[in-house]
């Protein structure tokens, strides 16, 4: 098992560390820094001298959807699946909400979307968050499942993809 460390992911609009898995390590001569069946909690923050200077800050969620013209609520995702380790594309659906946003209300629901995207190009594109966190990516039956746990905030993110509708 490798020991947890801080890192920071992102800095001055650049990736400045990543998590390193054996078979990476390995291949590139570089210390491991991830352990496939435990990751470790994460703190994410958008904070103001950040590099996404220029992006709205809201106190918390309802804020945030208040001040939306138009956009889809992703409630919460079924699944994520790395796609390409190497250049970093993530593909998932939404699940149990997807909300279309109109006006700064919650309009109407919509059904379930399949999306790919990098998250260090959604970094890019962010054009709002919370200050408020929330604690997301807790295994379902905990004990019988591991994950990571993460305490973010909620983003806007401009031209998120959504690859296609699903059939449930």
């Amino acid at each position: 098992s490798v020991p947890c460390q801080p890192m920071q992911i992102m800095g001055e609009g650049q990736i400045q560390d990543a998590f390193i898995s054996p078979f990476w390590a390995k291949k590139t001569h570089r210390a491991e820094t991830f352990e496939p069946h435990f990751l470790p909690a994460i703190d994410f923050k958008v904070v103001a001298n950040s590099p996404h200077e220029g992006i709205d800050l809201y106190s918390g969620l309802e804020a945030m959807i208040a001040a939306t013209e138009r956009g889809l609520l992703v409630v919460d995702t079924w699944y994520l699946r790395l796609v390409t380790e190497m250049d970093g594309m993530i593909t998932g659906m939404t699940r149990d909400g997807l909300l279309l946003v109109e006006d700064g209300k919650i309009v109407a629901p919509l059904g379930h979307l399949r999306w790919h995207e990098n998250p260090f190009k959604v970094w890019q594109r962010i054009s709002g968050a919370t200050t408020e966190q929330r604690l997301c990516g807790l295994p379902r039956r905990a004990g019988q499942a591991r994950g990571s746990s993460a305490l973010v905030p909620a983003l806007r993110v401009k031209d998120f993809h959504f690859s296609s509708a699903t059939k449930f």
